[in-house]
């Protein structure tokens, strides 16, 4: 039973809290990855494809920025 997560210092109460923990952060991941699952892969490569160009135009200096998203706006 001990391991990874589990020290045998903890009391039996410490260790069921921080098992409910982890169950509560497993059940959101895999939440979260049942939305995934579920999205069209062609919706998920265009939010990934934004997301790439929201981090390369942060970098970006303003008027490459400006020039970039006005030949979008159109």
């Amino acid at each position: 039973m001990y391991g990874k997560w589990f020290s045998s210092k903890e009391t039996g109460e410490q260790l069921i809290r921080k098992a409910q923990q982890y169950l509560d952060a497993y059940r959101k991941y895999v939440e979260y990855l049942e939305k995934v699952v579920e999205l069209n892969p062609r919706d998920l490569d265009m939010e990934l494809n934004l997301s790439k160009f929201d981090s390369i135009l942060q970098d970006a200096s303003p008027e490459v920025r400006e020039a970039f998203l006005s030949k979008y706006r159109n």
